[in-house]
């Protein structure tokens, strides 16, 4: 299985979030829809970087 690179993924996850379609990053960056929705997937799986939230703090 290929896997993308850092780059293709940040560049991929980049234009999504800009409102680029999922259709239009998969010819942008050359890679099948597909693997833009397991990108998005493992993306949103993935436990957030900053500080956990508490509330009533």
């Amino acid at each position: 299985m290929n896997q993308l690179s850092i780059e293709k993924r940040a560049m991929i996850l980049t234009m999504l979030v800009e409102g680029v379609s999922m259709r239009s990053s998969s010819r942008i960056a050359g890679v099948s829809i597909n693997t833009i929705v397991k990108l998005l997937t493992e993306a949103g799986a993935r436990p957030r970087l900053g500080p956990p939230h508490q509330a009533g703090a």
